[in-house]
């Protein structure tokens, strides 16, 4: 696939975990990736935003479940969105589906151990 042109920029993530220890994840299809792959959903720093300033905006540990929504998406992230999931962390961890980073399931893992799952 030919990537005309691609804006990188700095992200924060979020590991969003709901009242049933569940984590939610997005699946885009990313040009770079070649593969659809499972996210945590995140969002860009805005202009003199740090990290931490970012982080107090995305990161959720603990919610009741609910049904995510594409507001907060760019244009360009829309063409690449395939759906929001719920998955439990057995399902992520005995799951083949891709991953970025790709050990997006075992660092969630450790995550929620030290949450007390």
């Amino acid at each position: 696939m030919h990537v005309e042109s691609v804006v990188m920029k700095s992200m924060v993530r979020g590991i969003i975990i709901d009242n049933l220890d569940a984590v939610l994840l997005m699946k885009m299809s990313f040009p770079w990736f070649g593969v659809p792959v499972w996210i945590a959903p995140g969002g860009g720093l805005e202009e003199r935003e740090t990290p931490v300033q970012a982080h107090e905006r995305y990161f959720v540990v603990r919610t009741e479940r609910f049904t995510p929504d594409i507001d907060g998406l760019e244009e360009q992230e829309l063409t690449w969105f395939r759906g929001f999931r719920w998955w439990s962390i057995d399902e992520l961890l005995g799951s083949s589906e891709p991953t970025s980073p790709e050990s997006l399931p075992s660092l969630i893992a450790q995550v929620t151990t030290k949450l007390g799952r």
